[in-house]
């Protein structure tokens, strides 16, 4: 079983939110919700996750940008937003999604998602990086 299947299989089991497959083991896994554990590998931690899949339960654009800055090469999302696919399609990054979603929704289901909404608005890594950070650092997160 490659990284990719692998990792689609762990995040169907149910107990992770995020999980980062690399040759053939896990390489970073999280029960958190939300942007943070996708965050906290790539800018906290500093996983090197250059060649890894991903699987998470939610994938937004932001989600998508960290991954495809990451050098991740494989996404898959329970929940994949259309900004999320626009953007991993234009970065020739293999995915699969189980459900397609016009936008990440906000945990209310009133809107969309704070970080969904910073991340339209930019293509540009670093100026997503900032946003996210001052999300994370505004809900207590970080």
């Amino acid at each position: 079983m490659d990284d990719f299947d692998l990792a689609k299989n762990l995040i169907a089991d149910g107990e992770y939110a995020c999980i980062v497959v690399k040759k053939g083991e896990a390489i970073y896994t999280s029960k958190e919700r939300g942007i943070f554990p996708l965050f906290e590998a790539k800018e906290i931690l500093k996983i090197d996750l250059r060649g890894a899949s991903l699987a998470d339960r939610i994938v937004g654009k932001a989600a998508a940008m960290i991954a495809v800055e990451s050098g991740i090469i494989s996404i898959h999302g329970q929940v994949m937003s259309e900004n999320a696919v626009k953007y991993i399609q234009s970065h020739e990054i293999g995915y699969s999604y189980d459900k397609w979603a016009e936008y990440i929704k906000n945990r209310e289901q009133t809107g969309m998602c704070p970080v969904e909404t910073r991340a339209i608005t930019t293509d540009d890594y670093r100026e997503l990086e900032i946003k996210v950070r001052d999300f994370l650092k505004s809900t207590g997160v970080i």
